[in-house]
């Protein structure tokens, strides 16, 4: 039995617990404080709610390029760190902090200058743009401080030190949380700010986060804590490396990012009341599995470590305990998720049309909930840290540009059918992507040594 030869393996179990529960504590943290914010703002009614979400999509593209210019490096981290290379590391933080700024600075200018012209593209309901133009244009400075944490505690990760950004991450969401509640409702003699207070609350806990990655890595001398003298004295082969690991990481997960924007255009432009139950169902579908991207993201690390030290064969049974741990845990989330669906929509103040579709999605949700975290857990988990990075950004923008976008579109628009049958685009393509990426987790054809 494998559930027998995953306990035996005490190794396995002390190196996945160490990195993976932080990890996972940091995940569950940020999504309870999402969905707090969301019923928060989601107090102000239908109009309130899908106007913050929308400028979530366009955050989430930034935050996704940003990722990938990030997780590009990592791969190459955690192989470093199986050799004990720190000054590698310190040079590849150092591409990553050069590329993930200029990309925030694009960001924070277009923000500034056009906001209703990003908005129109979800939406044609003035209401909701007028809600979400001060909003987008408060929010967009966390565009120059969020890729400061994310390089801090990327690097952190693939030294093996979770405990550090989970520690930094529960305090800045807390942070984050209280001025949210001062800010939106107008507590403790705060002004009522509504969205706007959201935004400013978001930008500080933004700021504080970057302050206590840099204050406690140099304070703590630890690993990542490199001069600015060894970050940006990289290399022409370590950058065309980092750029072929990295491109298409990059180009993946901007396209899986504008692939989730058309997804939204798609719900917004059937109603209001559809992006509003959206809106309501993502951020607790995203604390569903923030278990399973924190057991993924570790596993990242193992096998990037174990890849690095040429142990290929310790690489490769660690990818399976963690693919089947992670796939019965999800079946049981599924289930949980499913149960007590009702009581969760019951939270947020939507329309009765909204809480209706809410239902359905978070229904069809736990349905998937496998097929989701088991894709997680082979792309960023196993595939990835092999360097099999362009195998996944093909299959990745193939199946959802060509399957899944146009079948929600079809469902949406060309039928008129309510959210929920949009919504089985989603359905399709994570069905379809596990079904290819499974074949190629199979293949072994990811198992490789990438910094030698």
């Amino acid at each position: 039995m494998l559930f027998a030869e995953i306990f035996r393996d005490r190794d396995y179990l002390r190196r996945l617990f160490i990195i993976a529960l932080p990890l996972i504590m940091q995940q569950v943290i940020t999504y309870s404080v999402n969905l707090l914010d969301t019923m928060m703002i989601g107090s102000f009614g239908d109009v309130t709610l899908s106007a913050v979400n929308l400028v979530n999509q366009f955050y989430l593209i930034f935050s996704m390029v940003v990722f990938g210019t990030i997780s590009g490096g990592n791969v190459l981290n955690a192989q470093f760190w199986g050799k004990k290379d720190v000054k590698s590391i310190h040079h590849v933080m150092g591409i990553q902090f050069m590329f993930s700024l200029m990309i925030g600075v694009i960001f924070l200018v277009v923000s500034q200058l056009f906001p209703r012209d990003i908005l129109r593209i979800y939406t044609r309901d003035e209401a909701v743009i007028e809600s979400g133009v001060k909003y987008l244009q408060i929010i967009s400075a966390v565009f120059l401080l969020f890729p400061i944490g994310q390089i801090y505690s990327g690097a952190l990760r693939c030294t093996g030190n979770a405990r550090t950004p989970m520690l930094i991450s529960g305090s800045t969401l807390f942070i984050n949380a209280l001025f949210n509640y001062l800010l939106i409702f107008g507590k403790l003699g705060f002004p009522a700010l509504g969205a706007v207070g959201a935004a400013i609350a978001t930008v500080l806990a933004r700021f504080i986060e970057a302050f206590l990655y840099i204050f406690i890595t140099y304070s703590r001398k630890l690993p990542t804590a490199a001069n600015l003298n060894e970050m940006f004295r990289f290399t022409k082969p370590l950058v065309l490396m980092v750029l072929k690991k990295g491109a298409p990481v990059i180009v993946n997960e901007t396209f899986w990012g504008l692939g989730l924007n058309a997804y939204t255009t798609v719900f917004s432009g059937i109603s209001t009341a559809s992006i509003a139950a959206y809106s309501a169902v993502n951020p607790v579908q995203n604390i569903a599995q923030a278990l399973f991207i924190g057991v993924g993201d570790a596993s990242a690390v193992l096998i990037g470590n174990l890849l690095g030290a040429d142990e290929l064969e310790d690489a490769k049974r660690y990818a399976k305990f963690t693919l089947f741990l992670s796939w019965c845990a999800a079946i049981f989330t599924g289930l949980l998720l499913f149960a007590f669906r009702k009581p969760i929509i019951g939270l947020y103040n939507l329309s009765d049309e909204a809480k209706g579709f809410a239902m359905i999605l978070m229904a069809i949700d736990a349905a998937i909930l496998w097929t989701r975290t088991t894709n997680y857990t082979l792309i960023i988990g196993i595939l990835r840290p092999g360097g099999d990075a362009l195998f996944c950004m093909i299959t990745e923008i193939l199946i959802m540009w060509l399957i899944g976008v146009p079948l929600a579109r079809l469902m949406g628009f060309h039928f008129g059918l309510p959210v929920y049958y949009a919504y089985l685009g989603i359905v399709a393509e994570e069905v379809i992507k596990l079904t290819v990426f499974f074949i190629r987790y199979k293949s072994g054809k990811w198992v490789v040594n990438l910094v030698n």
